[in-house]
């Protein structure tokens, strides 16, 4: 009784394939697209003992796409917590977003951009040095979502900015010249 409930079963799971259309069948390798194997669980490990800024710099460099958009979605945090790591830090970010091409790791590195921008968490001096650069590197070389994204950090800083940043960075000359690009 159990062997034929267990066939009926298949039997029936098997024919309901068939009523598939091709809609439900995307969905379906869509669902499945995004679960792990055993060897991509492990690539995602770090060891336990490490301190925060030493895991970020494995993420910056050897991390999966995912550990890095949490990362970049948490940097402010990690910056604000440890504002002794942004010399190592925001370098190997800058790096990081240069070598990208994924839009999901490009807008989640603007918005950080945004945020790194909107706050007193980096001195003057690094956002001219790493963050100003890195807006302008990637305001008009990507999709829109993406190039909106980069746009709002801009807007973002110099709404946030003081006068004589703005001016010690040459922001005006610079958005008038991308302005009639």
């Amino acid at each position: 009784l159990q062997h034929y409930f267990i066939q009926s079963n298949l039997s029936y799971m098997i024919q309901s394939l068939n009523w598939l259309d091709d809609e439900e069948v995307e969905f379906e390798k869509t669902c499945t697209k995004g679960l792990l194997t055993a060897e991509d669980i492990e690539k995602l490990r770090f060891d336990e003992s490490l301190c925060e800024k030493d895991r970020a710099l494995l993420i910056f460099s050897d991390g999966q796409e995912s550990q890095k958009i949490s990362l970049a979605n948490n940097l402010p945090n990690l910056l604000r917590g440890e504002p002794e790591a942004i010399p190592e830090l925001l370098p190997k970010f800058v790096e990081m977003v240069d070598a990208t091409t994924s839009t999901d790791l490009l807008i989640a590195c603007g918005k950080c951009v945004k945020t790194l921008s909107s706050t007193d968490i980096l001195p003057d001096d690094q956002l001219s040095a790493h963050i100003i650069p890195l807006i302008w590197t990637h305001l008009s070389t990507h999709e829109a979502e993406v190039e909106s994204t980069w746009l709002d950090a801009l807007v973002t800083y110099i709404d946030t900015a003081a006068e004589e940043q703005i001016t010690k960075t040459n922001m005006i000359k610079m958005v008038l010249a991308k302005g009639r690009e």
